[in-house]
């Protein structure tokens, strides 16, 4: 249904929506068929962008990010979107450690 969404009203949350829980479940099969039927999601880069701003808030998600970026390798500047990411990830576990020792 959300394909069908996307194809004929151009209506592309559902189908991105459907797709970015493709790829927290794991399912990367699925969601590289989705992309190929579905081209126009990788267009879709605020919606993407908030995603792996989403999961840069919380440690351990740079697999899903990674994966993101494999999927949709023109969604960002590679070097620079990885980088500072990595660096958020990394402020987060420094603080995370901070509040623990205290």
């Amino acid at each position: 249904m959300a394909e069908r969404l996307a194809n004929h009203f151009a209506c592309y949350r559902p189908a991105s929506d459907l797709f970015l829980q493709l790829l927290e479940m794991d399912k990367i099969e699925d969601a590289k068929f989705m992309l190929a039927r579905c081209s126009a999601l990788a267009e879709q880069k605020d919606i993407m962008i908030s995603y792996m701003a989403r999961k840069a808030q919380s440690a351990g998600q740079v697999g899903k990010i990674k994966t993101l970026l494999s999927l949709i390798p023109d969604l960002v500047e590679k070097e620079e979107s990885f980088k500072f990411y990595a660096d958020k990830l990394k402020e987060k576990v420094d603080k995370a450690r901070t509040q623990a020792e205290e």
